[in-house]
C-alpha cells in the first residue's frame, strides 16, 4: 500500500515503518481485538505475563499444510475489472461504494462500484492516512489535525469535533469506528468517544505515543496504544463508555496493530512474539501465542471468525489459524514471500497477501484455493459480496470470489 512518506517530518513516527503501518489496525472493525492469568501479576504491572499457555490439552504437534509451491499457480481469468482513478491504498468499502484519498492529494474520494464512476470528491478535509468509518448516516473521518469530521453519504459535512488527545512526535493515524450512537478513534496521544449524531467530543482516553483502530462492543472501548521508546508504554485498554477503566493489559513490546474482538476475548499482536488472547471483560490473560523465535515479532493484524483466530507472524512467511479458546495451532501456511497484507475473511477463505500473489487460503483445512498476481505490495483486501477488492498504485482492482 501506498503511504506518501515515511519519515518523522511527514505522516510518520521514524519508528513506524510503512509496512508496520501496513499491518496495522485498519481491519478491526466487526472483530474485535489487565491481569494475567498464566503470570498471576497484578493488573497494573508493567511485565508481559510470564507464562504462555498452549491451550487445554498442553503441547502437541503443529498442524502445517503441504510444503509451499516454488511457482504459485495464479488465476488471472479472477480479474473481474479494474478501475485506474488515483486512490491511495487505505480504503473502506460500505452499500456498494469505495471511499478514501486521493493519491495525488489530501480530497476524499468516493466511487460507486456499480459503474466504477465517482460520486464526489471533497477538497475541504485533509484526512489522515488511515481509512474512514462508515454508517448509514455517513463518513467518519479523522484529519491531520486530530480532528473528527463526518460527511453525509452524498460529501456534505455533517459536522467537525474535538478528537483524540494529539502529540506533536506523531501524526494521527488512528482509524475511526462507528458503532450504534457512537464513534471511537485512536490519536497520537490516547483514544477519544465522540457522539455519532452531534459530533460532541464525550471522553478522552489515556495512551502513550499511537493509539490504534479502537473497537466498540458492549459499553466498551477496546484499543491499543504505545510509544516506541518508552517500553512499559505498551497496552491493551478496556474502558468504558461512560469513562471508566474497565482495564489495562500491558505487553512487552510495540502495537503496531489494533486489536480484534470475537468468543469472549481480545486478540492482539506485538512485537514481543507473541499474539495474546485477553478476556474481554476481566482483562486476565486466555492464552498467549509464541510466534517461531527466529522471527522479527508478530505485528500482523488478527482477524477472528467462527471460533478461529488468523494471523500472520513478524518473519511475515507464515499464517497461522489458532483456536480461539485453547490458542492451540489449527494450521500454518508457509507463504513464498513475506506476508503484507491484513488478512480479511472471504467466505470459506482467509486471504492476504504477498508482494506477488493475492492467496485465498481455506479456513478449514490451510489449503492454498487461488492465488491472483499483484504488481506490489497491497494494504489489505476487502469483501463484498462478489468480489475480493484491493488497490495498487491507485488502480481498483476486482477479483471474483
Amino acid at each position: 500500500m501506498y503511504l506518501p512518506g515515511t519519515t518523522q517530518n511527514s505522516h510518520m513516527d521514524s519508528r513506524i515503518t510503512r509496512r508496520r503501518y501496513l499491518l496495522a489496525g485498519a481491519s478491526a472493525v466487526g472483530v474485535s481485538t489487565a491481569g494475567c492469568s498464566g503470570g498471576g501479576k497484578d493488573p497494573g504491572s508493567t511485565d508481559a505475563p510470564s507464562t504462555t499457555p498452549t491451550g487445554s490439552g498442553g503441547e502437541r504437534e503443529t498442524p502445517q499444510t503441504t510444503a509451499t509451491p516454488s511457482a504459485i499457480e495464479t488465476d488471472p481469468d479472477r480479474v473481474a475489472w479494474r478501475r485506474d482513478g488515483g486512490v491511495e491504498d487505505y480504503v473502506t468499502v460500505h452499500d456498494g461504494r469505495l471511499y478514501g484519498r486521493r493519491a495525488d492529494g489530501g480530497a476524499l474520494l468516493a466511487v460507486d462500484l456499480a459503474d466504477r464512476e465517482m460520486a464526489w470528491s471533497v477538497d475541504a478535509v485533509d484526512p489522515s492516512p488511515a481509512p474512514p468509518a462508515v454508517d448509514g448516516r455517513g463518513l467518519y473521518v479523522l484529519t491531520m489535525d486530530d480532528v473528527v469530521v463526518s460527511l453525509d453519504q452524498e460529501g456534505e459535512q455533517r459536522w467537525s469535533g474535538d478528537g483524540p488527545p494529539g502529540s506533536p512526535r506523531f501524526s494521527p493515524i488512528g482509524r475511526p469506528t462507528v458503532a450504534g450512537d457512537h464513534v471511537a478513534v485512536g490519536g497520537s496521544g490516547g483514544a477519544a468517544l465522540l457522539d455519532a449524531a452531534s459530533g460532541d467530543r464525550l471522553q478522552t482516553y489515556p495512551g502513550e505515543g499511537v493509539a490504534w483502530a479502537p473497537v466498540i462492543r458492549e459499553e466498551t472501548v477496546y484499543y491499543t496504544a504505545g510509544d516506541g521508546r518508552k517500553p512499559d508504554s505498551h497496552r491493551v485498554y478496556a474502558m468504558g463508555i461512560d469513562g471508566s477503566e474497565r482495564w489495562q493489559f500491558p505487553v512487552g513490546d510495540s502495537l503496531y496493530c489494533g486489536p480484534a474482538l470475537g468468543d469472549g476475548a481480545v486478540f492482539v499482536a506485538s512485537m514481543d512474539e507473541y499474539v495474546y488472547a485477553i478476556e474481554a471483560g476481566s482483562g486476565e490473560q486466555r492464552w498467549r501465542f509464541e510466534t517461531p523465535a527466529d522471527n522479527t515479532g508478530s505485528s500482523s493484524q488478527p482477524v477472528y471468525a467462527d471460533g478461529t483466530v488468523f494471523v500472520h507472524e513478524g518473519g511475515d512467511r507464515v499464517m497461522f489459524a489458532l483456536d480461539a479458546q485453547t490458542g492451540d495451532v489449527v494450521w500454518r501456511f508457509p507463504a513464498p514471500d513475506v506476508l503484507t497484507a491484513v488478512p480479511a475473511i472471504a467466505g470459506d477463505v482467509v486471504v492476504t497477501a504477498t508482494p506477488g500473489h493475492l492467496l485465498a487460503i481455506d479456513r478449514d483445512s490451510g489449503d492454498l484455493s487461488w492465488a491472483v498476481g499483484l504488481e506490489e505490495s497491497i494494504y489489505g483486501p476487502m469483501v463484498t459480496d462478489d468480489h475480493v477488492l484491493y488497490v495498487v498504485e491507485g488502480t481498483v482492482v476486482a477479483v471474483e470470489r
